[in-house]
């Protein structure tokens, strides 16, 4: 066991040296950031691999406590889009928060992830992220599909899909009440109808239009609040362990059983190996969200019942980064 923890000792004072070597500083002065650190220390790894593949756990191990002393750790952040990092004018044109802009991009410049847990589909966003921040990764769908991104295309590392037979017991439910939006292959299809200003939805004449394709969520649309709570209640009722609804104000979005904003989150946290998962969202269906957050926020805007789920109640995106940035 001395021997065991010697090395380990030894392995982190090479990381250590390595990083002198490298950035010419300790490898935790302000002016290195984390990722830079990160990177240092896998060549340390590939280095001890390549001499002597019975050491690597040593330097894994090394780097895990090396981590704890001096408090260093990967950060992921996961934020609602809509009325939380998106939002509309009275002119129906949208825009992003310059502050939350700033915040987003000094918190990845010190190494941390950065993204997206939308109800919306994964190329549903109709030229609203022209202005956005960069991304490290998206959960899309109500986290029906989770991604990587590198250089504003999407790897997917988790996908759950729904059948054409869902889809249409769903519509036969809510025909006359409610409209629907079906995520599939990332887009968005429709039947009969096309929202405004969304020309690139593409109408099918049939639900059975929707064979062979990845069907991941389905979003509703409602005349009303009661009207969406309705139809929440009904789905969830009747397709007892094979579906689940969650409100969106007057929306409601359709996902199978187990997929949810929070297991996405979890999702991309476990993929992108970070440590602490922060999550932000505004309303019913960023709960999961937050339940799953080791970290969780929402606006003093939002309904008690999203508040009561929070840690921390704030009054944008930048200050609830400000506050996990201290975490």
């Amino acid at each position: 066991m001395t021997g065991f923890i010697c090395q380990l000792v030894q392995h982190s004072l090479v990381f250590y040296t390595v990083s002198i070597k490298l950035f010419g500083r300790r490898p935790m002065d302000e002016s290195v950031s984390i990722a830079s650190v990160q990177t240092t220390f896998r060549k340390c790894i590939i280095i001890e691999a390549l001499q002597n593949k019975a050491h690597l756990f040593h330097v894994q191990m090394s780097f895990i406590l090396y981590n704890i002393a001096r408090g260093v750790y990967m950060k992921i952040f996961a934020s609602d889009f809509d009325n939380t990092l998106h939002f509309v004018d009275e002119n129906n044109i949208g825009y992003f928060k310059e502050d939350d802009m700033k915040a987003i991009q000094k918190y990845r410049e010190n190494g941390n992830l950065f993204g997206l847990c939308t109800g919306r589909p994964l190329y549903g966003f109709e030229g609203d992220m022209d202005d956005g921040p960069v991304l490290d990764f998206v959960v899309a769908s109500t986290g029906g599909i989770v991604t990587k991104t590198n250089h504003n295309t999407f790897e997917t590392i988790h996908e759950t899909v729904m059948s054409v037979e869902q889809v249409e017991a769903i519509q036969n439910l809510c025909e006359g009440r409610g409209i629907l939006y079906i995520h599939a292959n990332g887009k968005v299809y429709t039947l009969f109808h096309r929202r405004a200003g969304y020309d690139s939805q593409t109408v099918l004449p049939s639900v059975s239009a929707l064979e062979g394709k990845h069907i991941t969520a389905i979003s509703i649309w409602t005349a009303s609040l009661e009207m969406a709570e309705t139809l929440t209640n009904e789905i969830n009722a009747r397709f007892l362990n094979a579906l689940e609804a969650f409100q969106n104000v007057n929306w409601l979005d359709v996902v199978h059983m187990g997929v949810s904003k929070g297991n996405g989150a979890k999702s991309a946290k476990e993929m992108m190996h970070a440590d602490i998962l922060g999550g932000i969202g505004d309303s019913f269906n960023d709960i999961p969200l937050l339940e799953a957050a080791d970290v969780a926020f929402t606006f003093h805007r939002c309904d008690d019942r999203v508040k009561e789920k929070a840690d921390y109640v704030v009054d944008s995106v930048a200050e609830a980064l400000e506050i996990f940035k201290k975490l």
